[in-house]
């Protein structure tokens, strides 16, 4: 059986299907309809397919059937061009990318953002020849390619020129003064719109009201010559803009901004940064590039260091049982600051939490905190080890019973979260095999109503026999240390090797260094609460996804479905790794190019899920959408 049949046969006949495409992934979801990721039945090409919600309203159905009717009319380089249509869906190209509203917390070169919006302008002039006016230009309505290609998309407020229908429809941030007055749609509202995208590109900033001073954050570094083109495309008579978009992207492909370079924004502060002072006191700061930082931090040293007080840390300690923990926070320091200033986390729009499996250290994980912050540069990320690996260490050993079940390892791990007053920023935790194992133990309510979660290679021990039988020996030596180490140390070093044998060497020798040294004695205190841990019912885990191997040792196929059918998780968030082994985040020997396709597919499901979760504070916003 191939990796792919197999992965067909595990998903079963639940899996949803719209058009011969299969739907992997929720993109986004909007106020009637949602945009999947699909993968054709027969071809294997992937498309992005946006699905009208069942509980549409019928005003809402007439305007899904007349953006079909509308894209239906279009085809251009730089439109999310359709190539299928029904009552309910649309099938479009898949941009492998992001949107403009994303990208924006990159600061962006001058040449790139005119280059977009030449891209963009060059879409709405040919709209504009076949007489549709879209009406709702906008970040979040543009696509932007791995190679900076832009793609204009989402044409649900599109109209044809002079139509009564909908009228003052749009983003109130980005339309210009005469559809707010609800005037007859005309093309120069598109070429109003896009130009205030380009101020925001410009500026890196979120852009003044309507009617105040646009240019009020206009970088004095820039031309002139460029302030000039956006103060007539932006004038509040529509008469005195260009006559043409064609007119306003070739006046600004006429400037030279190759010597310009991109704006450095440091983000306005969303909190207070009181709570943060602990950053003050890392034990290393770690350069990976000019703009990505990683510090360092051990409890004990940051105690030391008077970085967070003593009584609060004692309360931590009696919650979670540990002596001592390792963690490091990652930043972008061109949008958030340096790692070691509390102002960084005071900025952060969102937080990854990312808590590395069995037998490896943070370390493991710093490639993909640093493409996280590619794409999310308003984004924190904080790394850790707990249940014993590298820093984390408990009081005791083994840990008493009070820290043994998934829930009380999950209650430590929220604990330090609280610790570090990092609960209010919205968060997704990323947790890795056995580490999926507390993550799954707890309901959405319990983790708030900001955090998300993304379990990779989840353990599902309730359903998974193979890692019943394998943890049955160290649950029954549970209270005889020196034969976990005489009996058991062996047996699961074999494992461990077995299961990174196909991985790159570096990161083979570093998780059976790491077996070598794991307290054995801790292992046994958890297996027999391990063994056979349940989830809590799908119904329970809305915002949640897993990330599944198709060839996995440690979770075979056959435990996955039985564990989907079992507690009820949804299908829709049952996804699959291109990398058939245990550890999708780590690269293979044999296989790089399915590393480098992995780490992509987790970076865009931590993205789904952070954006599920923002709450909507971010210094770049897509504006509030008036439909009607």
């Amino acid at each position: 059986m191939t990796s792919r049949e197999a992965t067909t046969e595990t998903r079963g006949a639940e899996t949803r299907t719209i058009a011969g495409y299969r739907l992997l992934l929720r993109l986004g979801t909007g106020s009637f309809s949602e945009v999947w990721e699909g993968c054709h039945e027969v071809s294997n090409e992937r498309a992005a397919i946006k699905v009208l919600h069942k509980t549409a309203s019928p005003a809402a159905r007439a305007q899904f059937v007349k953006e079909t009717r509308t894209l239906a009319r279009l085809w251009h380089e730089h439109i999310a061009s359709a190539f299928a249509f029904g009552d309910d869906y649309i099938v479009s190209a898949l941009i492998e990318g992001t949107d403009l509203e994303q990208r924006l917390q990159t600061p962006i070169e001058p040449r790139l953002a005119i280059r977009i919006t030449v891209q963009v302008g060059s879409a709405l002039d040919y709209a504009h020849s076949n007489d549709v006016v879209h009406r709702d230009v906008k970040p979040s309505n543009i696509l932007v390619d791995t190679n900076d290609n832009a793609f204009l998309a989402d044409f649900g407020l599109a109209t044809l020129e002079g139509d009564e229908a909908l009228r003052g429809a749009g983003t109130i941030e980005y339309m210009p003064p005469e559809q707010a007055a609800k005037a007859p749609p005309h093309p120069s509202m598109d070429q109003y719109a896009l130009a205030r995208t380009l101020l925001q590109m410009l500026t890196g900033r979120t852009l003044p009201p309507i009617g105040e001073d646009a240019f009020r954050d206009w970088p004095s570094a820039l031309p002139n010559a460029l302030r000039d083109v956006l103060a007539r495309a932006l004038a509040e008579n529509p008469k005195e803009r260009f006559s043409r978009v064609s007119d306003f992207v070739d006046a600004l492909g006429a400037i030279d901004l190759s010597a310009y370079p991109a704006p450095t924004v440091i983000a306005e502060p969303l909190r207070r940064s009181e709570p943060f002072a602990w950053v003050t006191a890392a034990s290393s700061v770690v350069d990976h590039s000019a703009l990505i930082k990683e510090a360092r931090f051990s409890l004990v040293d940051v105690v030391e260091r008077s970085g967070i007080d003593a009584e609060r840390t004692e309360a931590f300690r009696r919650v979670s049982g540990y002596e001592n923990l390792g963690w490091s926070l990652f930043t972008r320091t061109d949008r958030l600051g340096t790692p070691t200033t509390p102002e960084a986390l005071a900025r952060a729009r969102g937080l990854v939490v990312m808590l590395p499996g069995m037998m490896y250290s943070r370390r493991s994980w710093s490639h993909i905190a640093r493409a996280v912050l590619r794409d999310r540069a308003q984004t924190a990320v904080l790394t850790a080890e707990f249940l014993g690996f590298q820093e984390s260490r408990y009081q005791e050993n083994p840990p008493g019973t009070a820290y043994r079940t998934p829930r009380q390892q999950m209650s430590g791990i929220l604990a330090w979260l609280e610790l570090l007053g990092v609960r209010p920023i919205p968060t997704t935790i990323v947790g890795h095999s056995i580490l999926t194992v507390p993550l799954l133990s707890m309901t959405d309510d319990e983790l708030g109503p900001t955090t998300n979660r993304l379990a990779v290679t989840p353990i599902v021990a309730f359903a998974n026999r193979q890692w019943q039988f394998d943890t049955l020996g160290v649950s029954v030596l549970e209270k005889h240390a020196k034969l976990l180490e005489w009996a058991v140390r062996p047996i699961v070093s074999s494992k461990i090797q077995n299961a990174v044998e196909a991985l790159d060497p570096r990161w083979q020798v570093d998780a059976l260094a790491n077996v070598k040294v794991y307290p054995f004695a801790t292992l046994g205190a958890f297996a027999r609460y391990w063994r056979k841990a349940p989830t809590v019912a799908g119904e329970d885990m809305r915002r949640c996804k897993w990330l599944c191997g198709t060839e996995d040792p440690t979770v075979p196929l056959d435990a996955v479905a039985r564990a989907q059918r079992e507690s009820g998780f949804d299908q829709a968030n049952l996804h699959w790794s291109i990398n058939r082994g245990h550890y999708p985040h780590l690269p293979r020997a044999d296989e790089p190019e399915a590393s480098v396709r992995n780490v992509d597919q987790i970076v865009r499901l931590i993205g789904a899920l952070q954006r599920d979760v923002d709450d909507g504070s971010s210094a770049v916003t897509s504006g509030t959408e008036i439909s009607s």
